[in-house]
């Protein structure tokens, strides 16, 4: 939670999507996790591949803003 508290405090996480950031994230990367302990996620490689995409995700539907320094 301190994450996101700290990329709402930044702007980077709206306050309209800061309340219901907790539950997608933990819903995503604990449903993700699951799915690749049971190797249904495939091989390694596309595990780490499949993870980019559930992170690319997140960051969509929560509309939190990336900056890169």
């Amino acid at each position: 939670m301190d994450s996101l508290t700290e990329l709402n405090a930044s702007g980077s996480l709206s306050n309209k999507n800061f309340t219901t950031a907790p539950m997608i994230a933990w819903s995503m990367v604990h449903g993700f996790a699951g799915l690749a302990a049971q190797g249904a996620t495939g091989t390694l490689a596309q595990t780490k591949a499949s993870k980019a995409d559930v992170l690319t995700a997140v960051l969509k539907s929560l509309e939190i803003k990336v900056t890169r320094t």
